[in-house]
């Protein structure tokens, strides 16, 4: 009902977005732990905390390959579909041919 969580809409628009960037997350989430666990201080952090840090970084990952998908994924896309059509523009057959 009403006033209960995310609508069906608000649902399915973040299992999009989750969905679009998902590759990202698998090529980035290495580099999320690497960066975290070889560059960040965690000589004070108490051992049984560290599963804590799960969860964030699992957050941390979809962001950055959210951001990854949105500046560099989405326009690579778009620029290989203008490229694509240019090839199969008639003008360019018509050149060659």
């Amino acid at each position: 009902g009403a006033g209960h969580g995310a609508s069906a809409a608000d649902s399915l628009a973040g299992a999009r977005v989750l969905g679009e960037c998902s590759f990202g997350v698998y090529l980035l989430h290495g580099m999320v732990l690497w960066l975290t666990f070889t560059r960040v201080p965690l000589a004070g952090v108490p051992t049984l905390w560290l599963p804590a840090l799960l969860p964030i970084l699992a957050v941390t990952a979809v962001l950055v390959a959210a951001a990854a998908h949105l500046v560099i994924e989405r326009p690579m896309i778009a620029l290989g579909r203008r490229v694509a059509q240019w090839r199969r523009s008639p003008r360019l057959v018509e050149a060659v041919g």
